[in-house]
């Protein structure tokens, strides 16, 4: 649920209007001048929810008293703050995003140009994960107007869609056999893990959550998944049988982006993400016992923030990278050796990609080799405006006479 905040200059006394559940990121808001009606912009996909506010969505009307909401446009454009400009006519930023992925070698010079770019266009391609082969890459993108989830030969380049919905499917995995994958939809209606065959045929819900289940990730022996659950009833890490059956949490609060260890025993994953007490920590998965594993997160630079604490298990199990922002606030991934039962913080070094031009959003890396690809993304900033709309009109201003 999201919310607008309402605070009474007078008194400071907050209220808050819930705005409707069909939507995901939503904008500042402005007083449209019509009474107590407020507009913004809510998208209409979960990826404008994460930091792409140049995602298409809805511009909204809401009225602050009484809480019903409205829509007024559809805009093939997001956007972070609106204003007033003059009567009819409304001004608000936007981004233009494009996220594409590209290959690098484990271990090359920090900065060196990547080994060649697996995708290049202007869609979304992002959350790259290897098959168990490391000779394909799942990935989600919007290349076909919708989120869906497509596949990459790395030996040939060719390029399939796995997933043809109209509901988001996002943030995939393949399971150990190779054979079947696993992502977060909302094709139900709100988002819970899903499990098909490898070519997307025979998809079929995994979870019951009920508000949000995503991240999965699956232990080496595939008997488990574990994801994550900001169901506001019962949030943090979770795991569940591949079937479906005997769902349990390992530990509660707020918990994002888990990710199993090689050998099934550990699992990483991010807390609080966004906030200035993010951090990356690492538990057992029999039982949610901790491991001296915690790395503070600091975010330095919010527009790019939304991927901190994504974290791989390199493929020997005994070190674990993860996206992080240097001290210049530019994302990057940074590499620490994992030895259970010891801190090992003083391990922790830069790996790859803090490019101040094409921020480090996603990656994945292969179980076979040092490949890893990585999901870059570059913005154009402009202000778009929508005119001749009766539903806006300028901020009212006194105007006093002169001699009074």
């Amino acid at each position: 649920m999201q919310y607008v905040f309402l605070i009474d200059a007078n008194s400071g006394a907050i209220r808050r209007i819930a705005v409707p559940k069909d939507g995901f990121g939503i904008s500042s808001v402005a007083w449209s001048g019509r009474g107590d009606e407020f507009v913004y912009s809510v998208a209409e996909s979960v990826a404008g929810g994460f930091g792409n506010s140049g995602s298409p969505g809805w511009i909204m009307a809401q009225n602050a008293r009484t809480g019903v909401s409205r829509r007024i446009f559809w805009s093939p454009y997001g956007a972070s703050v609106f204003a007033i400009a003059g009567p009819g006519r409304l001004v608000f930023d936007t981004r233009s995003r494009r996220e594409n992925l590209r290959e690098f070698k484990i271990g090359q010079p920090a900065g060196s140009t990547p080994v060649r770019w697996l995708t290049r266009g202007n869609s979304n391609d992002r959350q790259p994960a290897y098959s168990p082969d490391g000779q394909r890459v799942i990935f989600s993108s919007n290349g076909s107007g919708t989120l869906d989830l497509w596949e990459l030969s790395t030996h040939n380049g060719m390029l399939r869609r796995l997933t043809d919905h109209p509901a988001e499917d996002w943030d995939p995995a393949y399971m150990p056999d190779g054979k079947r994958i696993i992502w977060s939809s909302n094709r139900g209606g709100n988002f819970e893990i899903w499990m098909a065959n490898a070519d997307g045929s025979g998809a079929r819900q995994i979870t019951r959550d009920g508000v949000d289940a995503e991240n999965p990730t699956a232990t080496p022996d595939g008997n488990w998944i574990l994801y994550s659950s900001t169901n506001p009833d019962k949030p943090g890490l979770w795991k569940i049988r591949s079937d479906g059956s005997k769902a349990s949490r390992l530990i509660a609060g707020g918990i994002l982006l888990p990710e199993t260890s090689p050998d099934g025993r550990f699992v990483s994953f991010g807390s609080n993400i966004l906030s200035e007490s993010a951090t990356l920590r690492v538990v057992g998965v029999a039982d949610g016992s901790p491991q001296p594993f915690v790395v503070r997160l600091p975010i330095r630079n919010s527009n790019a923030g939304g991927s901190v604490g994504r974290s791989r298990w390199m493929p020997d199990g005994r070190a674990i990278a993860f996206i992080g922002q240097n001290e210049n606030g530019i994302n990057g991934i940074f590499v620490q050796e994992f030895e259970p039962g010891k801190d090992t913080s003083a391990t922790r070094r830069p790996l790859c990609c803090f490019d101040p031009e094409a921020a480090t959003e996603s990656f994945g890396i292969s179980p076979r080799d040092s490949r890893m690809t990585v999901a870059v993304w570059e913005q154009i900033f402009s202000l778009v405006s929508a005119e001749r709309m009766p539903s806006v009109l300028p901020p009212a201003r006194t105007v006093t006479a002169p001699g009074h």
